[in-house]
């Protein structure tokens, strides 16, 4: 072997055993805050089964899946966030800051005192408040799929993420729906609770496990109100170094996402008011990340970068990959100045969301509680010739459950079904378990009559095919006694079919039951 092979060899034996030491010491961490957690209240109640995300500056927060001990709780699954102190505060005093993190320890209460308060669907629901030690913070909320962040970087630094993570990536809808909810929230916060996020970046912005984007990272959010007024400055972030050190890059907003008038020194003027403009500008970065898979500013902390970027890129940023109906919002969006951007409202409005029936179809089902009979029967025959159309993720979590949950309803009831029947005909099981519906099911299928309870009794090979065995006995047991025990003889005869069908792979013991 030459000198320069032995060379590349040695070298790429030392990157593998540096990247799996890394990974090694990764999971060690986050197995060692899961397990150090008995003196927290809010988790009594939890048991911790596995990290799964992670989200924050830096991913300082890691996210663990969490499952409920109460029977019947209202959240059987949920998330705990854990944020290690005591690692961040070693870290910093190897550096020679023993309190270089104090900021940041103080940025992140007030965010989770933030997310807390303010009541919205598009925040993340807050389960159990924030409860802190010398080593430790920890939050509970709803469950989490993971942060915009992990997305784009397939769950890189999380080395125990779960196999449906591990690869994923988003599609335009999902995305189109994503940023559409993101833009909802913000207008929330504008015009409502007169608030400016003034973080929106990959790390502040949650996938709900259902699919839902949420906004967390509040640290840095402002009234709208306190500011704006004759004389008033604002508010400013000073970025007074190009490297600076995690602690001080942690306790300010990401640089390559915050609008110039957030920016000290950035723009003439120094008078510039706070308002929402400054999200929307980090909204249209968000927007053009994820449409084409590229920052429009990768500046890192270097404000010289970004000043050269602002009056270089913005104006010239190639948008071929952008759809012709947003890309003159999106430069608008992009505006140096504020007063010249739309609104967020202006942005959820535009034609790139309107003209998409996909988006429209998610929409109605959002909204499906406000709508009477007759408009859910008309949208669930029309569903029927187009659902082919949405990815299995969609179906899984944003199309089935609402419309599983309208077959409670009698009026709706006969035209719900063959939707959710041609859903779970194309599902697998670990789908049909991920979509949570089974509980719903269940109290439908007790009580089922007439053409339901024949549509269901032609399709038990289906429920039997997707449903765990446990609940063979409970759910569709009972399902098969109700069409014997009834007076439909056609709802008999399909059970007995399908009885026949299946006797061969049934356990005896349930055979016999």
């Amino acid at each position: 072997m030459s000198n320069w092979q032995e060379k590349l060899r040695k070298g790429l034996t030392g990157a593998v055993t540096v990247a799996a030491g890394a990974v090694s010491r990764a999971a060690e961490v986050a197995r060692d805050l899961a397990e150090d957690l008995t003196s927290f209240k809010a988790l009594k109640d939890y048991k911790l089964a596995g990290h799964v995300a992670t989200a924050g500056p830096g991913s300082v927060w890691r996210i663990f899946k969490a499952v409920n001990k109460k029977p019947g709780a209202v959240f059987p699954e949920a998330s705990v966030w854990i944020l290690d102190k005591k690692g961040l505060t070693d870290q910093a005093s190897r550096a020679g800051r023993a309190r270089g993190y104090d900021t940041v320890f103080e940025q992140q209460r007030r965010s989770c005192n933030q997310m807390l308060r303010i009541k919205h669907p598009g925040v993340v629901q807050v389960l159990e408040p924030l409860e802190e030690t010398n080593a430790q913070m920890v939050i509970v909320t709803e469950p989490i799929f993971g942060s915009l962040h992990n997305v784009l970087t397939q769950f890189s630094d999380v080395p125990t993420a779960p196999d449906d993570r591990l690869g994923v990536s988003l599609s335009q809808l999902e995305i189109k729906y994503g940023l559409y909810h993101i833009s909802e929230t913000l207008q929330f916060l504008h015009h409502e609770a007169k608030l400016a996020h003034c973080n929106l970046n990959p790390g502040s912005v949650v996938v709900t496990r259902d699919g839902g984007w949420k906004l967390a990272g509040f640290e840095f959010v402002a009234s709208i109100a306190e500011f704006g007024g004759p004389g008033n400055a604002g508010v400013t972030f000073e970025y007074t170094s190009a490297c600076p050190s995690p602690w001080e890059e942690y306790s300010q907003p990401r640089l390559a996402y915050t609008a110039p008038e957030l920016v000290g020194g950035c723009l003439a003027s120094s008078d510039v008011s706070l308002s929402g403009a400054a999200d929307c500008f980090s909204l249209a970065l968000l927007t053009y990340q994820l449409i084409t898979g590229r920052q429009l500013m990768p500046v890192g902390s270097s404000t010289g970068e970004y000043r050269s970027r602002l009056s270089q890129s913005l104006s010239s940023a190639d948008m071929s990959e952008i759809a012709g109906s947003l890309q003159p919002l999106l430069r608008a969006m992009l505006s140096l100045q504020s007063s010249a951007r739309p609104n967020a409202a202006a942005f959820a409005g535009c034609q790139w969301f309107s003209e998409d029936m996909l988006l429209r179809c998610l929409q109605f089902l959002d909204n499906i509680l406000q709508r009477d009979s007759g408009q859910k029967v008309a949208f669930l025959k029309d569903l029927l010739t187009f659902w082919q159309q949405f990815d299995d993720r969609l179906l899984q979590h944003r199309i089935l459950p609402p419309i599983v949950q309208e077959m409670r309803n009698d009026m709706v009831a006969l035209a719900a079904l063959p939707v959710v029947l041609a859903i779970m005909g194309r599902m697998k099981p670990e789908g049909f378990a991920a979509s949570g519906i089974l509980p719903v099911l269940k109290p439908i299928f007790e009580h089922a009559d007439g053409e339901v309870l024949l549509a269901l009794a032609r399709h038990l090979s289906v429920f039997y095919t997707l449903m765990p065995s446990d609940a063979h006995g409970s759910v569709l047991v009972p399902l098969m006694l109700r069409a014997f025990d009834s007076n439909n003889t056609r709802a008999q005869e399909e059970t007995l079919k399908a009885l026949q069908k299946l006797a061969p792979d049934m356990p005896y013991q349930l055979l016999r039951d």
